[in-house]
């Protein structure tokens, strides 16, 4: 029989790891914001708080490694000594049409040197993109936008104004059927208020089956990368079951149930190691089904982010890819989608459409698609529902139907 002083040092030696468990997986999502230290490879024994700030270029003295790429600081540090705005620099962005065009617009302004980078190099290439996504994060908010946010629905909105039409885009961080389903009820509640009010409402396709809702219309776009052409599906005509909305909601209620019968397990009987190796592993479980997993899709980026910082022997492009990727762990993979700084994290159309994304063929579809079935049908006013990397290249494309692109 187990005496009680070895019963108090299991119940402490459980109460520890409980509590280191439960901090784990809190501040693991939050790495980008709190800082995690390491040392790097041929260095000295000071330590590099990889996920400290938003850049980690104040830490490149750590590094004995020297980029043959300017970093972030080199052209915004030459864009002062010229007095180019950030304004300036965002617009110069907006108007290149590609990496190449951009190139030589940087270099007429003296923000890059002649030749320095070479987008005909993959290496160069990938650089620049990074460095460009860097740039255009820090001077967006300077830079007047081609489109405007509403704010004003329960997931907000761009808003692309065309022909008479005012295109609502909604970008969501969505999950991917039948992975968890990520703010159901948020995006149920955006159906809703669309169905109260009697406003057209296109999905991408998956999300009306994710989320079982019946109103509007889906975009079939996944066909087009098998080489078939886009189609669109009226949902009213057939109804999308519930049944795994309603199962995931019963796995959280149950995670939550286990929850609080095995606080209550600790309660009667605070000797029991059972009991405590029953919280310690509730816990964690029901805080992950309650958060839909974001918290670990977060880790998963930012582990991919340290993982970059301490291989990548190029100090200035792993600052940029760093950079990007904890931003969108930070600012998307977060509880709330901030729609505006979503958008930084996107490169502004048509230079996003130079990265050759493997999706830029179905958004156009859906644009495509979606243009000409308002224009058929005398639409005012359409809602669009779709994944959040896509909302400012739909929002492009929409925007240049029915023109010839320049």
């Amino acid at each position: 029989m187990v005496s009680e002083v070895e019963s108090k040092v299991v119940v402490k030696k459980f109460l520890v790891w409980f509590i280191a468990s439960v901090l784990f997986l809190h501040w693991v999502p939050l790495f980008a914001q709190r800082g995690v230290s390491f040392t790097p490879k041929n260095s000295s024994s000071q330590s590099l708080p990889v996920f400290s700030a938003w850049s980690p270029a104040q830490y490149l003295q750590f590094f004995p490694e020297k980029s043959r790429f300017p970093g972030i600081q080199d052209i915004l540090g030459r864009a002062k000594s010229k007095n180019i705005g950030y304004e300036t620099i965002g617009k110069t962005i907006q108007k290149a049409g590609s990496f190449p065009e951009l190139v030589n617009r940087f270099e007429s302004l003296g923000l890059l040197e002649i030749l320095e980078v070479r987008p005909q190099s993959k290496q160069d290439a990938f650089y620049l993109e990074y460095l460009v996504r860097r740039l255009w994060f820090e001077v967006a908010p300077a830079t007047p936008q081609h489109f405007s946010v509403d704010e004003n629905w329960p997931i907000p909105a761009v808003v692309v104004r065309k022909g008479g039409t005012s295109f609502y885009i909604h970008g969501i961080l969505h999950g991917s059927y039948p992975f968890p389903i990520v703010r159901a009820g948020l995006v149920r509640k955006m159906v809703r208020s669309l169905q109260k009010k009697n406003l057209p409402l296109f999905s991408e396709e998956m999300i009306p089956k994710s989320y079982a809702f019946s109103h509007g219309k889906e975009t079939l776009d996944h066909r087009v990368l098998e080489g078939r052409p886009i189609s669109l599906r009226d949902l009213s005509e057939s109804k999308n079951s519930n049944s795994w909305l309603v199962f995931w909601r019963a796995l959280k209620t149950a995670a939550l149930g286990w929850n609080l019968f095995s606080a209550y397990s600790v309660i009667v009987d605070p000797f029991s190691p059972m009991n405590w190796i029953q919280i310690s592993a509730a816990i964690p479980l029901s805080f992950l089904f309650w958060t839909d997993f974001v918290p670990v899709r977060k880790a998963a980026i930012l582990l991919r982010a340290f993982k970059v910082w301490e291989t990548e022997p190029d100090r200035n492009l792993a600052d940029n890819v760093v950079h990007y990727l904890i931003g969108l762990a930070k600012q998307i993979y977060g509880f709330r989608l901030n729609i505006k700084d979503a958008l930084r994290m996107e490169l502004p159309m048509p230079l996003n459409e130079d990265t050759k994304q493997p999706y830029s063929p179905r958004v156009r579809s859906m644009a495509s698609v979606i243009w000409e079935d308002a224009v058929a049908n005398g639409l005012e006013q359409v809602h669009i529902l779709c994944g959040f990397r896509h909302v400012s290249e739909l929002a492009w494309y929409l925007s240049s139907m029915g023109t010839q692109r320049t």
